[in-house]
């Protein structure tokens, strides 16, 4: 699981996914969530397209973590505004992807 390609318009991201057996790194289903470039949650519509609004989108990184418990997923979604959420989701992550536009 990751990122094949990325078209990023003035509205929106569009993540495209890749898969590479060679470089998977678990077995264990994942889920994703991207933060800005501050660090701020970006909620995405469909997966894989994300919405700009008012994000700094100079880069953006992708998180993938161990699928979680719907207990444990509703604990997740209640912390995406705290100002603490990028360490959270970083000791949770398997691994990450930073994409930078270089603006």
């Amino acid at each position: 699981m990751g990122i094949g390609t990325v078209t990023k318009t003035p509205y929106e991201i569009t993540l495209n996914g890749g898969y590479s057996e060679e470089k998977k790194t678990s077995d264990e289903p994942l889920q994703m969530v991207i933060l800005d470039a501050d660090g701020k949650y970006m909620p995405d519509k469909g997966g894989f397209m994300v919405p700009i609004n008012d994000h700094n989108v100079s880069k953006i990184t992708v998180y993938y973590y161990p699928a979680a418990s719907e207990e444990e997923f509703m604990a997740i979604q209640e912390r995406y505004r705290d100002d603490d959420f990028e360490e959270f989701i970083k000791d949770k992550s398997t691994f990450q992807i930073q994409i930078d536009f270089g603006e």
